[in-house]
């Protein structure tokens, strides 16, 4: 899918998009074709060599599942200039928990417990 991917988001140059994938090889593909656009490997389990694989891709972040997030892995991400983003955090204090381990961003399916009034 990653060359489809790569020609619809063309179309659309004034928006900004993340595109992420569990499979590394597709977007390696996705960034021969579009140098452009952020790209950001997802892992549902470690691999020590999640820095490498981000950098080869040029990423802008890693997001990884949220109970492979610790405060170690984002201190080693963020120096290596990659942002983290974890998922799927469906509760604020979650989130926060996350955001005090050094995550920063979530990905949720319930975005409406994270409304402040």
């Amino acid at each position: 899918t990653a060359k489809p991917v790569a020609k619809l988001l063309g179309d659309y140059p004034n928006l900004v998009f993340l595109v992420s994938s569990f499979d590394h090889r597709e977007l390696h593909t996705f960034r021969e074709v579009d140098q452009r656009t952020a790209v950001a490997p997802l892992f549902h389990k470690w691999q020590d060599q999640a820095i490498q694989i981000a950098q080869d891709l040029s990423a802008c972040c890693v997001n990884v599942a949220a109970r492979l997030a610790t405060p170690e892995r984002c201190k080693l991400m963020r120096e290596q200039g990659l942002a983290v983003l974890a998922y799927t955090v469906n509760s604020a204090s979650s989130a926060n928990k996350l955001k005090g381990m050094g995550v920063d961003g979530i990905f949720t399916d319930r975005p409406d417990l994270f409304i402040r009034e």
